[in-house]
């Protein structure tokens, strides 16, 4: 049996400092995926006014599940140019090690 992990997102919205570049968000607020699921596919939004260009860079941060063990350090940045509103993609890899661990849990921030 395969460890489940949990993929939770931070609260934390990204606001661009000019409201013409409208908001950054992630699609969904947590993921939940088996260990033999070893590519998970991330979606982050932007929505609002895109007169002005924006970016963001997204990173992992360890809470039960570890970078070295259990999946990919993320570090992925992401960005979008004036009158660009498409939806930008990222993968986490995750790590199959055979162990029955429990749920393992990380968080994805801007």
């Amino acid at each position: 049996m395969h460890s489940a992990y949990w993929l939770i997102f931070s609260a934390c919205l990204f606001f661009c400092e000019s409201a013409s570049a409208g908001t950054v968000y992630f699609a969904a607020n947590t993921y939940t995926v088996a260990e033999n699921v070893t590519t998970l596919t991330i979606m982050v939004n932007r929505t609002g006014s895109a007169a002005a260009s924006a970016s963001v860079n997204v990173v992992s941060v360890h809470l039960t599940a570890t970078g070295a063990a259990d999946f990919t350090a993320v570090s992925e940045s992401l960005t979008w140019g004036i009158g660009d509103t498409l939806a930008k993609t990222f993968t986490v890899s995750i790590k199959d090690d055979l162990f029955v661990e429990g749920t393992q849990i990380f968080f994805l921030k801007f």
